[in-house]
């Protein structure tokens, strides 16, 4: 065997040989925090791609990846990472398990790891304190833009409804700040319910006292829901980004508009109770429309010639899955063909 042949061999031999790590920027976060996830693979082809185990507790909305390589000694390594974005849904201790990596027909997995979600936020919500070429000012006091100051709510209009019945939840912004630009980044979609978009144009704000705070309220998005099955049904938390005028005791704040750097916000899941419908009292023609319906017809003429046309309009209005109503039968109509 010529000696080149004899690298080539040896490196076929000891390529498959990877070390996968799994680890995560914080042990403890607030449920409206983002926990950020990575498997690090060194060694091997580079082609191995993680398998990430059912992570109960989190959702997993984004990934990237990045890749270092080092020469020491004359020897070259190299470390493939996969970033994975995940965010917490509720709180409580939850266990990511084990990482699954299959690489030269062998599988190799990560130690579990073990987060705490608690309440609110533990990230920093900080204002930059210190000048730049655009902002040569430096802060004397940053602006803290805390929990207690900025949050969402999704308010359903109902705790509990009947199967089919109509829910609104809407998602509304409390803020002492003047917002800039919300976005919405996560948006699970709502299992167990029909759903139905509210345009709400250029909503309205108003001012509301929260155990003695003043704050600036308005809605960022509703929707009208019909649940489709009975039990407990959840509105998963809707995340939100923006930033915010800040204001604080500094002169050049009354000449100078000053954003926050985006603050990332959260809603708490709300759970909605779905009982069955009563049996006692509902007809044979009944087909799942549930809510208060007014139905009437109208004729667009009262005489015409024999052979003329008419035209019979049936309408259904109020509140309600109105999609789930049907169309009425005509009854036999003696002297008219429809």
């Amino acid at each position: 065997m010529s000696p080149l042949a004899l690298v080539l061999a040896l490196a076929s031999a000891t390529v498959q040989d990877i070390d996968v790590q799994a680890t995560v920027n914080a042990s403890r976060i607030g449920v409206q925090d983002v926990l950020e996830l990575t498997v690090s693979i060194s060694g091997g082809g580079g082609g191995a791609e993680p398998e990430l185990p059912a992570i109960d507790g989190f959702r997993v909305t984004g990934r990237s990846t990045s890749s270092q390589f080092q020469i020491v000694n004359g020897q070259m390594s190299s470390t493939r990472s996969f970033i994975y974005q995940l965010l917490p849904q509720k709180e409580g201790t939850f266990s990511i398990g084990a990482v699954a990596v299959e690489s030269g027909g062998k599988t190799y997995r990560t130690d579990p790891i073990t987060v705490e979600v608690v309440s609110g936020s533990l990230a920093p919500r900080t204002s930059p304190g210190r000048g730049s070429l655009l902002d040569p000012f430096p802060r004397r006091r940053p602006v803290q833009i805390s929990e207690e100051d900025v949050f969402v709510r999704a308010e359903a209009s109902k705790p509990s409804v009947y199967l089919g019945e109509q829910l609104v939840v809407t998602y509304r912004l409390y803020s002492r700040f003047v917002p800039l630009g919300p976005e919405i980044e996560d948006d699970p979609a709502l299992t167990g319910f029909w759903v139905e978009e509210v345009d709400l144009g250029q909503p309205s704000g108003e001012r509301r006292t929260i155990e003695g705070k003043e704050f600036f309220t308005f809605p960022l998005k509703q929707r009208v829901l019909f649940p489709t099955k009975t039990g407990t049904l959840d509105v998963p938390p809707l995340t939100l980004s923006m930033a915010f005028r800040l204001s604080a005791s500094d002169p050049f704040d009354a000449f100078f508009a000053r954003a926050s750097e985006p603050v990332t916000l959260r809603t708490q899941p709300v759970s909605i109770e779905v009982r069955p419908l009563p049996v006692a009292g509902r007809g044979r023609e009944f087909e799942g429309a549930v809510g208060e319906y007014r139905f009437s017809a109208e004729l667009n003429k009262e005489e015409v010639r024999a052979g003329d046309p008419v035209s019979l309009t049936f309408s259904i209005e109020g509140k309600g899955n109105l999609r789930v109503v049907k169309a009425p039968e005509l009854p036999e109509l003696a002297g008219f063909r429809t």
